[in-house]
């Protein structure tokens, strides 16, 4: 499910769930648990992503002007990215 289907979810249904009377609070969390963490998540990675992308992939691929190449590197990049993500986490959840 990509960002800004995520952010559907919470538009279209969760907040004007929020409004309404026919669910508890309780239902509400049982039926969308933790996706605004989620979407938070996926903002902050997106951003260092990007951030990333924009340091490293215009030097690599500079000289060579081809797609190909600049796909690898950002692929590259992004995975480097995910992995210190999780160890971050995974630092945290030991705290």
């Amino acid at each position: 499910m990509c960002f800004q289907d995520i952010n559907c979810l919470i538009e279209w249904y969760l907040e004007p769930l929020k409004q309404e009377t026919f669910l508890s609070v309780e239902d509400i969390e049982r039926l969308f648990g933790n996706i605004q963490e989620i979407v938070q998540f996926q903002q902050q990675f997106l951003h260092s992503l990007e951030q990333a992308v924009e340091q490293e992939a215009p030097a690599a691929t500079a000289a060579d002007g081809n797609d190909a190449a600049r796909f690898k590197v950002a692929l590259t990049i992004a995975i480097g990215v995910l992995v210190a993500w999780c160890v971050s986490l995974v630092c945290l959840s030991r705290v």
